[in-house]
Formats: structure tokens, C-alpha cells, sequence
């Protein structure tokens, strides 16, 4: 969306007396200049109180139909929001760049942002377009991982005035030869993805020039989500004899992870991926110690298990003895409470039956999930089923869930398997029972489950869009009406006495892992 520019210096931040330091009640703040860089910096203290800290200076500045915002900005602390927010003359309307949890780097690193990012915060006025404003405010804000004390520094602002997009894009020049497509979009075009809808690529590149070129990614998948992005020109590299056929997806279609997700997801047989990413509503529960809440598990009502907050997820389905699988989207899904208090999901299908238990144990500072799966046989001849247990880079959480808690994706930079023990995240996952086999796939391979089935054997897995999947599989042969239980515990300093925790302990309230 953009075209050549006009870049216009609105404040080289030379001039810290143009600049004014404020705080919430209990929190303080300073200016400061910093002697490295020449940048301001605000200083703060949150003191252990909830809370904000501002810098604030009037600018007048009449708006342009399309503009980037540049400036350079590094601090300290970790876990705030930074909030970048534009006041009308009245002081009473507010447009703003909201950045939850934003991690600040050390050193000054630039950060454009574009009109589409700025949106209406608050106000009486009923024209919510940005169109002039008087104030500039740079504010931190305590996040909920966050507080205490840090600093916010900025380099120069800069306006450029931007060409707005054509109302329709034309379509790109193609070029093809040696393995290679090469698209020219004839200007300069903003995109947060690629959706390829046949073939695959082996090698994406991009460049504005068409001399340098810049490594995009070299696992491409599917649905491949870059964030954003700006060039004119991007080479393809395939395989195959014929092209793929490649799509741009913009902020718009793919503000985030979880939009290119959710478009995969309609791709799949239903059932693959969780409910929420179909764009239906996902029911859950908080699985946990008492006082434990910042490391609590999650429970859907598919039978999936969060395994802690934000964290990732595992998610079962059954394959049967004629290979076809059967997920939440294939089976008549019953819930229910153990004591009136603790979940419990069942699955009812004509060839199998599967019940989900989940619980917890241990302290509050070291918790422990455990899960309890209990296959059965419902029909009248012997069968052999696979209990399927996937570790998904996603939360329980749904994606459409975004306060406190961004939900959906939770990434997974690697995952191994060692000594009967899956590791991940800072996650150590200790199956009762022996799998029959362990797998796994990057992002880039696909998250269908027919993809993990066939996925190499895992040792360890270094995934570039950490966006890794782990398979577990445990075969059985069941007897008509006959059961089998299979579990697993979350790590913590006794994971053998809690995994025989899962045969020994009786129901109860406090760990809903019952025998029998």
C-alpha cells in the first residue's frame, strides 16, 4: 500500500523541553538524555502499584489519506504495554497504537507504523478518522507480566506521505525459468503472507530493486505468515514442473498467526485442528492448584488440555483398525463433573469410545497437570485402535479470546524426545505408557494429522516458524466392551510418584484421576 514518499522530520527529540514527564498516582516518572545515542528517554517506576507513565508534547499535525510514522525506540522491563497515542485540541478524543506486552529492544531500533495501525481509542466525536491532531504521547503501561521499574527512549519522528493503494491491484508480471517464478507488482505492495492454493515452494525471496534479494523463508509451507512486509518484486523457487499458484494475504486478511492458521484450517478435514479456528465457539474450563493460577491448565470441551497458561495444548483423537480417524468433529462429545467439580469429556462413537480426565497436583509455585485417557471398544468384535496424542503449538485459549491473554498460538521453538520424556518450551510431558511411536513435523510439512502419521521419527525437532506438531501414538487390541487407560504428567521434581499417582489415587476434588 504504498508508493513513493515524502519523509518530513517532525521532531529530531533534540529539544527535551518541548517534552513533559507524567505518571498515575503512586508512579514515578523523569526525562532524561541518554549520552550514547542522543536519544529521550522517560524514565519510570511503578513501585508495585498498577499504573501508567507518560511523555507528552503538543504537535500539531494535519494528517495525510496514507502515511507511515517512523521513529527508533529502545527501553528496559519487560512484560508493559506501550501505547502510542495522538490528542485532538479538546484533549477529549484519542487515536492510538496499542502494543500489549511489547518487548523493547536494547539498542534503537526502528518501528513504522502505517495509518491501518492507528485506530479510535476513545472520544465524543463522530468523525473517528485521524485526520488532525494537537498532542503526541509516548505512554508505558504496567502489563499484567510487568511493573516495576525501566525506561522508554525515542529517537527522531518522522511523517512520510504515502500513495494510497489502488482501489484494485493489477495482476503481477510473471517471469518463469529455472526452477524460478518471479512476480512484479509494478510498485511497492504491503502483505503479511502467502497463500499457495497448488503446488508448493521450495525458497521465497524478495527484493525493491530486482538486483538484492532477501531470504523470506526456505521451509514454506502452505500458508506461509512472514508479518509484514514491503516489496515489489518476489522470486519462487519450486520443484515442480508447472508453477505454484501463490496468493498475497494482506493485514487485513492476516493480521496475525492465527488468521493464516484459520484459513489453513478450512483446508483440512474438520476435526485436524481445534473448533475455534473454524470460527466456532470453544467452551473451556481452568484446570489446577489452588493458588496456582498463573500456571493453570486449560480443558476444552473437545478433550483437549492446555498445559499451562498460554502455553501449548494436547489434543487426542483415535485411529481405527481400517485407518480412518476419528476426532471431536466425528464423535457425539458429552461433559460432565467428577464430584460436581472437576471436568470430564467424553466421546461417543459407533467404533470407539474415549474418555478424558484432567487434574493437578503438587504446590503452587510447582504444579503438576495429569491426564487420564480411557479408550473403550463399544461393538461386539475385537478391534485395534491408536490413541492419537498430539502436542499442538496452540492454546485451549481461542484465538478470539485477546484480553489478558492473547489465545491461539503459542509457539514452540523446538521439541525432543528423550528417555521417555517429551521436552518443549520449558515443558517436560512424561507419558505412563510407552508410545509405540513418537513423531513430529514442522510447520513448514503441514499440521494434518495424515502429515504426523507419516512424520520422521522424533529426537529432537528445531522448527523455523516454531510452529512444530508431536505425535504420540499407543496401540491397543481391545476385547468387545474391553478398556485400556493410557496418562501422562506435566513435569515438576516427582514425576515418577505423580504417574503412579495415576493408578493409586482415588477421586477427589483436588485431582480428578480416578481408577478404574
Amino acid at each position: 500500500m504504498a508508493g513513493p514518499s515524502i519523509a518530513a522530520v517532525i521532531d529530531d527529540m533534540k529539544d527535551a523541553s518541548l517534552w513533559k514527564a507524567t505518571a498515575s498516582d503512586q508512579v514515578k516518572s523523569s526525562l532524561r538524555r541518554d549520552a550514547k545515542d542522543d536519544s529521550l528517554c522517560l524514565d519510570y517506576d511503578f513501585a508495585g502499584v498498577s499504573g501508567y507513565a507518560v511523555m507528552r508534547r503538543e504537535l500539531p499535525l494535519d494528517w495525510p489519506a496514507d502515511f507511515a510514522l517512523t521513529t527508533q525506540i529502545k527501553g528496559s522491563g519487560k512484560g508493559n504495554d506501550l501505547q502510542i497515542k495522538f490528542v485532538d485540541t479538546s484533549g477529549d478524543n484519542v487515536w492510538w497504537v496499542n502494543r500489549p506486552n511489547f518487548p523493547l529492544p536494547d539498542t534503537l531500533t526502528e518501528q513504522s507504523f502505517k495509518r491501518r495501525h492507528f485506530s479510535f481509542a476513545w472520544g465524543p466525536t463522530s468523525d473517528k478518522t485521524l485526520q488532525r491532531s494537537q498532542f503526541i504521547e509516548f505512554v508505558i503501561v504496567a502489563g499484567q507480566q510487568g511493573g516495576g521499574a525501566g525506561n522508554l527512549c525515542v529517537g527522531s519522528l518522522s511523517l512520510d506521505s504515502r500513495e494510497p493503494a489502488p482501489a484494485a491491484w493489477p495482476e503481477p508480471r510473471r517471469k518463469l525459468g529455472g526452477g524460478e517464478v518471479t512476480l512484479d507488482f509494478q510498485r511497492l505492495r504491503e502483505f503479511n503472507g502467502l497463500w499457495f492454493a497448488a503446488g508448493n515452494a521450495t525458497r521465497i525471496e524478495a527484493s525493491d530493486d530486482n538486483r538484492r534479494w532477501k531470504l523470506l523463508t526456505a521451509q514454506p509451507g502452505r500458508a506461509v505468515f512472514l508479518g509484514e512486509q514491503e516489496w515489489r518484486w518476489l522470486r519462487i523457487r519450486h520443484a515442480g514442473r508447472k508453477p505454484p499458484e501463490v496468493e498475497l494475504r494482506d493485514a487485513a486478511q492476516w493480521p496475525d498467526r492465527n488468521a493464516a492458521i484459520a484459513e489453513l484450517a478450512k483446508a483440512l478435514p474438520r476435526g485436524d485442528l481445534p473448533r475455534a479456528f473454524l470460527g466456532e465457539q470453544n467452551y473451556w474450563t481452568v484446570v489446577g492448584v489452588d493458588g496456582g493460577a498463573q500456571r493453570s491448565g486449560l480443558v476444552s470441551e473437545d478433550g483437549a488440555i492446555e498445559l499451562t497458561r498460554g502455553g501449548p495444548s494436547i489434543k487426542p483423537a483415535v485411529r481405527l483398525a481400517d485407518g480412518r480417524i476419528v476426532t471431536w468433529a466425528q464423535a457425539r462429545i458429552e461433559q460432565s463433573l467428577v464430584e460436581h467439580a472437576l471436568p470430564v469429556v467424553q466421546w461417543r462413537h459407533a467404533d470407539v469410545e474415549l474418555r478424558v480426565e484432567a487434574g493437578a497436583d503438587g504446590t503452587a509455585k510447582e504444579p503438576s497437570l495429569l491426564a487420564r485417557y480411557t479408550l473403550r471398544n463399544p461393538t461386539s468384535k475385537p478391534q485395534r485402535l491408536s490413541l492419537l496424542l498430539t502436542l499442538r503449538p496452540w492454546q485451549v485459549n481461542p484465538p478470539q479470546q485477546f484480553l489478558s491473554t492473547q489465545g491461539g498460538v503459542s509457539p514452540l521453538p523446538a521439541v525432543s524426545w528423550a528417555d521417555g520424556q517429551l521436552t518443549t518450551a520449558g515443558l517436560s510431558i512424561k507419558p505412563r505408557e510407552t508410545p509405540n511411536e513418537v513423531r513430529a513435523a514442522g510447520w513448514s510439512a503441514g499440521p494434518a494429522l495424515s502429515t504426523l502419521l507419516q512424520a520422521p521419527p522424533l529426537q529432537t525437532l528445531a522448527d523455523a516458524d516454531a510452529m512444530p506438531s508431536t505425535l504420540m501414538r499407543f496401540d491397543v487390541e481391545l476385547a468387545p466392551g474391553q478398556s485400556r487407560t493410557f496418562g501422562w504428567v506435566t513435569g515438576g521434581a516427582n514425576l515418577v510418584g505423580r504417574l503412579s499417582r495415576l493408578d493409586r489415587q482415588p477421586c477427589r476434588r483436588e485431582l480428578a484421576v480416578c481408577p478404574g
